[in-house]
């Protein structure tokens, strides 16, 4: 029997490894009248990346992401296929709309924003976030030519069509939040890659949004359950370790080995196969490997050998980000507009990037009594993630949570997270230094495959969907097709606010 080893029990090798295995459900299952045996090797003594849920006096707290974007396909597979259609929920009524924070006040987001993008000239003359120039130089954009073809950063993109305002005071704060990066060092093609091509088509993006037809998204197929099928995110009644408990008790129902606590340290080429050796001294033959681990990680596991992963690790820089949840009680809400919370323009004030009124966007975290929120520090501008101590985060969140939030009275809990280099920024050139990474790989490692954030996109359905497509190179290659084209996985198509 064949046997695919999956380094790395994130999203993505889980998914990867579910993909392969008989337990899966239909819309993840791979075809294939024979699939081999699976083994998921991850260092920490858990699984599930960056995905963990507390569940704590009557709270749901998230301490990583906390929902999937719903209009990806593969959220929907993944959740169909595991069967968690009963344990979905979508985003709270009153979690409609969110703010910017500049200046020392909240200013509602204006309507119509699109990926950090103004579809409306109405909203934007009225907002309060620009000045009379910065409007005026947002709408010039109706008049702009088209720019130059090939990647750039996007803060370079965004400056060029709408104007410093808009990238420093709207579009960026939104956008960043997503990657934690610097916007001035993105990768447009690697994080937007529509708006390139909105630009190529039509010029200008304002006018398009204003005048252009309505492109309706694609149909989902399954469709979403009644109950959720109006959210822009998707989460789950006991949070989104849901997910991970889900595969981890599939893969072992189809009969997946899971280490857990024994990392790999080595991966050597043995004619045709590997040896994949473990911390403790064991070794695993495969005729496949899976690495959903960052470039780096893999780089040091193939020795000499992953010097292919260099140009991609030195384009991809990681920023350290944490966040303080405080829970208090419901009184605090009184104060609040509606809304999900805001995220903070800079201003002189980088370490904290958002504020989440996570009883308002996610009322299933909450019991009656109770207030939940969550503060957001960390970008690829700071080092405020791992300068700070806990004590230091915790007093800041409160602070700020007082200042701009009304919680006045000392709460009933607090939890600190920290994820150091935890955020991959793809810098220019990400998706051209990922083909060639892959071509080499083909090249000089046939049956090594690459999944995960590090690779094809930071949100949760992308990264679920890079490792389901290394499982299908993957199985291809085992199968005798030979390792697909270059860049197999694909750019991801948009973003995913709030994970």
């Amino acid at each position: 029997m064949t046997r695919v080893v999956v380094v790395g029990g994130g999203l993505a090798g889980l998914a990867a490894a579910y993909a392969l295995s008989p337990a899966a459900g239909a819309p993840w299952r791979l075809p294939a009248e024979r699939l081999p045996e699976v083994v998921v090797v991850e260092r920490s003594p858990r699984f599930g990346g960056k995905i963990d849920t507390v569940r704590r006096d009557g709270y749901v707290i998230e301490r990583g992401p906390d929902s999937f974007l719903a209009r990806k396909p593969a959220a929907r597979r993944l959740v169909a296929a595991l069967g968690l259609d009963g344990e979905a929920v979508g985003t709270g009524p009153e979690g409609r709309g969110a703010y910017v924070f500049f200046r020392g006040r909240l200013h509602p987001l204006p309507e119509g924003m699109a990926t950090g993008i103004p579809t409306r000239l109405g909203p934007l003359v009225r907002t309060g976030l620009l000045s009379l120039r910065g409007k005026a130089r947002a709408a010039l954009e109706l008049f702009l030519p088209r720019g130059p073809a090939g990647d750039e950063a996007l803060g370079a993109f965004l400056t060029r069509r709408f104007g410093r305002e808009v990238t420093d005071r709207l579009a960026g704060p939104l956008l960043s939040g997503i990657y934690a990066g610097d916007v001035h060092r993105l990768s447009v093609l690697a994080t937007f890659p529509h708006l390139k091509a909105l630009e190529a088509r039509h010029g200008s993006l304002l006018r398009t949004m204003l005048t252009g037809p309505r492109e309706r998204p694609p149909a989902i197929d399954p469709p979403w359950p009644e109950a959720v099928q109006s959210s822009t995110f998707v989460s789950f009644r006991r949070g989104l370790l849901t997910v991970v408990e889900a595969l981890t008790a599939a893969l072992a129902a189809g009969g997946a080995r899971l280490i857990a606590g024994r990392g790999a340290v080595a991966i050597r080429k043995e004619g045709s196969a590997y040896a994949v050796a473990l911390e403790g001294g064991e070794a695993i033959r495969a005729e496949a490997v899976i690495l959903a681990v960052p470039a780096a990680a893999a780089r040091a596991l193939l020795g000499p050998a992953g010097e292919a992963f260099l140009p991609l690790e030195a384009g991809t820089p990681y920023a350290s980000v944490a966040n303080v949840a405080v829970w208090t009680e419901a009184a605090a809400l009184s104060a609040l507009p509606p809304g999900s919370g805001f995220v903070v323009a800079r201003d002189g004030r980088p370490a904290i990037t958002a504020v989440t009124w996570t009883t308002r966007k996610w009322p299933h975290t909450t019991p009656p009594c109770g207030a939940l929120f969550r503060v957001y520090f960390g970008d690829a501008t700071t080092d405020v993630a791992e300068r700070l101590t806990d004590a230091e985060l915790e007093a800041a969140a409160l602070s700020f949570l007082q200042e701009t939030s009304g919680v006045r009275r000392p709460p009933a809990g607090v939890l600190v997270s920290r994820w150091r280099a935890a955020m991959p920024a793809y810098g220019v050139g990400h998706r051209e230094r990922l083909s060639a990474l892959r071509a080499a790989l083909e090249r000089t490692l046939p049956g090594i495959f690459v999944a995960g954030s590090a690779y094809d996109g930071v949100g949760l359905p992308d990264v679920a969907e890079s490792g389901r497509r290394a499982a299908e190179a993957a199985l291809d290659y085992l199968q005798g097709g030979g390792a697909p084209a270059p860049g197999a996985g694909g750019p991801p198509e948009g973003k995913e606010a709030g994970a």
